[in-house]
């Protein structure tokens, strides 16, 4: 394993261009701001928050859930913000199943969630999550 783990080692095996620590200040259309004010222009963006996750959500211009979650739709997009989706802990999508406790069901959607930003990116349809 590389120094900063290993998604990010099979990230760069696939030869995505990494551009990481800088805090995110706000998602917007085509990429994110920092801290700075500083455009930072993405075709995709992975973020995963720390613990305070759904609290910096209240400013970065992500669409939340009545419970304060990160809202994703059955494909797990982030609602008005093209190639950006939501997985993990800070994310709610549409209808979970209320019969699968929501850490246990948060595996499964990283993944659904990581083909589909693969096939956004390659241009293709997506899946719906196993919600």
């Amino acid at each position: 394993m590389g120094e900063k783990g290993t998604l990010t080692d099979r990230l760069m095996e696939r030869g995505t261009i990494i551009d990481d620590g800088y805090a995110p200040a706000a998602f917007v259309a085509g990429g994110m701001t920092d801290v700075d004010r500083h455009f930072r222009r993405a075709d995709a963006i992975l973020y995963s928050p720390p613990m305070t996750g759904p609290a910096y959500a209240n400013t970065a211009g992500l669409a939340r859930t009545p419970g304060g979650h990160i809202a994703g739709d059955r494909y797990g997009q982030v609602p008005g913000l093209a190639r950006v989706l939501a997985a993990g802990n800070c994310a709610d999508h549409e209808a979970p199943p209320s019969s699968v406790p929501h850490q246990a069901h948060m595996a499964q959607l990283h993944a659904e969630a990581a083909a589909n930003l693969r096939a956004l990116l390659a241009g293709a349809p997506l899946a719906s999550l196993s919600l």
